[in-house]
């Protein structure tokens, strides 16, 4: 007994998330920071696949997230406030060796509703 199809046959190709040499440069700029700053807090480490080759470092405390911030010589001019539903963090934008970085430094103490008040600029 033969069985014939005369539906086709759909196929099915999924995206391509891109290759892991494509975030070469991620690794090598993660193992140069653990190199040059053994002793800064450990940071949670976010790769990102999308997009360009960048990567979030995520610290537990403001006094971590300013500790790497200083060793990175990033300006504290830089650094942002945010504030979503119950907390409120640090984040900061910047280049290491070519590669983009995002730190963000968490348990900020402040509530949300001082967080989002207007800030005083002084000179």
């Amino acid at each position: 007994m033969t069985i014939e199809t005369t539906e086709p046959i759909m196929q099915f190709t999924a995206p391509s998330p891109g290759r892991m040499d494509e975030q070469a440069p991620v690794f090598e700029v993660l193992a140069e920071l653990g190199a040059l700053f053994p002793s800064l807090p450990r940071p949670y480490i976010i790769a990102y696949s999308s997009g360009e080759a960048h990567f979030q470092l995520q610290l537990q405390h403001p006094s971590h997230f300013e500790a790497w911030r200083a060793a990175l010589q990033i300006p504290p001019v830089s650094v942002s406030l945010h504030a979503g539903q119950d907390i409120v963090w640090l984040a900061v934008d910047a280049m290491f060796r070519g590669v983009l970085l995002r730190l963000t430094g968490h348990e900020v103490p402040l509530t949300v509703e001082q967080a989002e008040a207007p800030q005083a600029v002084t000179a």
